[in-house]
């Protein structure tokens, strides 16, 4: 499940809306599927209005947020054979310094 920021509030009420009627069956005829879309796109337009006048404040939040990117998730979509250089002199891992042998996966558009 997705954890909105204090500053996604408005798009996190529509989003549970249409979680909302995702679960509800069909009855008298009314379309959710129409109605879904209808707030899927108005979700995406309240985001993108919102990201697009963020204060610094808000910027150091989005940068901070615990379903972020981190290091691993580009390792693993970007490196192939991967194996990392483990320990130090005092025979302990490192967290914030991640250093490895890899194979870059590079695709030819020729």
């Amino acid at each position: 499940m997705r954890q909105f920021l204090d500053f996604e509030k408005p798009v996190a009420e529509l989003e549970n809306k249409i979680d909302e009627l995702r679960q509800m069956t069909d009855p008298e005829g009314v379309n959710i599927a129409e109605e879904t879309a209808r707030l899927s796109e108005k979700a995406e337009k309240h985001l993108r209005a919102i990201y697009a006048k963020l204060t610094p404040w808000q910027k150091v939040q989005v940068a901070r947020h615990a379903q972020r990117p981190h290091t691993q998730d580009y390792i693993n979509a970007l490196l192939t054979e991967f194996t990392p250089l483990a320990g130090t002199g005092c025979m302990r891992m490192i967290k914030p310094l991640l250093a490895a042998w890899a194979a870059l996966m590079v695709s030819l558009w020729w």
